[in-house]
Formats: structure tokens, C-alpha cells, sequence
């Protein structure tokens, strides 16, 4: 980007429109400060092979029993 291009721009600008240029350039700073401290969310690859076979294999069968039956005093 050419700074003095964009300083001859703002400087055309009158005063309450520069002190607007200013604000926006305090928010996209702020803006890329969140961006690099924010802790990012683990990707679900992250936790590939956390379980061995086996542990996979009994969950799998848990959840397979358990959502092919219906308890229907399990409410009470």
C-alpha cells in the first residue's frame, strides 16, 4: 500500500471525518491483537487416536444398545 497516497488522502479529509479514519484504524488494530491472543478452537483431528481400538469399539456398541431402547418410566 502506498503510505503517501493514504496520507495525502486523509489529509484532504476534514477533522471529524479523520478522527472516524482514526477510530476504525484503532478498531482493526484491536481487531488483529484479539485475533492473535485468542486461543483458536482445537480442530476435531486434534483428537484422533485418543481412544485406542478397542475403547472405540466398546463406545461404539454402548451407544448402539443404548439408543435402540426406550425407557419410558425413565422420565419419573
Amino acid at each position: 500500500m502506498n503510505l503517501n497516497l493514504s496520507q495525502k488522502k486523509i489529509e484532504l479529509l476534514p477533522d471529524h471525518l479523520k478522527s472516524e479514519v482514526n477510530d476504525f484504524i484503532d478498531f482493526l488494530l484491536e481487531k488483529e491483537k484479539r485475533k492473535i491472543t485468542t486461543k483458536k478452537e482445537k480442530d476435531i483431528v486434534a483428537f484422533a487416536g485418543i481412544l485406542s481400538d478397542k475403547e472405540a469399539d466398546e463406545i461404539s456398541e454402548i451407544i448402539k444398545s443404548g439408543c435402540n431402547t426406550i425407557d419410558y418410566d425413565g422420565w419419573k
